[in-house]
């Protein structure tokens, strides 16, 4: 299978016709066409369906160019780089959960990695889905969980750091609501949880009292992207790692309730394909990620 024909595809694919490609190549659109073509024979699978006005990717096709593209432009980046005497570039593409995304200490910890590394280009995807890696073409995904997260298959994984997690609310809901001294006390108010479950078990931080604790929950959500604006807007009492909330308790429009009393700790992980581990620059982000994660707790 040659390069040629997979950048072709690739190229078309973007653009949405082989006319555009063939203009972006420099090429009649008789030999896009031509190899994809090639492309297809090779491969035994359809993997365009084309007429005079449709450009569209078949099952296959779509699933080529997912795994592909990546790897294509990080080719052609580097034989342009080197074409022009200039410095290798590379892009690593990663995946964060958009609570952890917009974090002052993801942002900080991509910024000074850009400042060793400036060559290397960092594409952040945020979404809350589970994203495959392998072929979505994505490098490194950051994940915070419950428990241990452990690597499966192809897949590689990094505790960075614990993440202690207290309960917050906003001063605002704390002056109308009922007194909150103790987690039995969180009966009486609008909880925001989870939906993905906490193990509920609390400590005393002085007296090391193990409470079992049930909370019922009035308002629910699968990422803490809601729950963390959700108690700024007065909604209720939610639980969440500590360095989601450090920005928002810094700023005033949250407190720590029930200081004294800790939550299971969360985790902080890294995961990545195995085989994606075949550049300086991956190796030199893992390296880079792993020696300062620790400083979040």
């Amino acid at each position: 299978m040659g390069i040629e024909e997979v950048a072709t595809l690739v190229e078309a694919a973007e653009r949405g016709s082989m006319a555009a490609a063939s203009r972006a190549l420099g090429v009649p659109t008789s030999t896009v066409s031509r190899r994809i073509h090639r492309l297809e024979l090779e491969l035994g699978v359809q993997l365009v369906e084309t007429s005079t006005r449709l450009f569209r990717l078949t099952e296959h096709g779509a699933a080529l160019l997912q795994r592909a593209k990546p790897a294509v432009r990080e080719l052609q980046e580097v034989m342009h780089a080197m074409s022009h005497g200039g410095p290798v570039r590379s892009q690593l593409r990663i995946s964060t959960p958009q609570d952890l995304g917009g974090s002052m200490a993801l942002c900080s910890l991509l910024k000074a990695f850009r400042d060793e590394h400036p060559q290397v280009e960092l594409l952040i995807d945020l979404t809350d889905r589970q994203v495959d890696l392998t072929t979505e073409g994505i490098d490194f995904a950051f994940r915070a969980h419950l428990g241990t997260l452990r690597g499966r298959g192809t897949l590689m994984t990094r505790r960075l750091a614990n993440l202690s997690a207290g309960f917050f609310a906003s001063p605002s809901y704390l002056e109308q609501a009922p007194a909150l001294n103790h987690p039995s006390d969180l009966t009486a108010h609008v909880m925001i949880l989870p939906t993905f479950g906490w193990p509920w078990r609390l400590r005393h931080l002085e007296t090391e009292e193990v409470l079992d604790l049930e909370p019922k929950a009035s308002v629910q959500s699968t990422s803490f992207s809601f729950m963390r604006p959700a108690t700024s807007a007065h909604m209720g009492v939610a639980p969440m790692p500590k360095l989601l909330a450090a920005p928002f308790v810094e700023s005033g429009g949250l407190v720590q309730v029930l200081r004294k009393w800790e939550l299971p700790a969360g985790g902080l992980s890294l995961l990545w394909p195995k085989s994606r581990l075949d550049s300086p620059q991956r190796r030199a982000f893992l390296d880079f990620v792993v020696a300062r994660a620790s400083d979040w707790t």
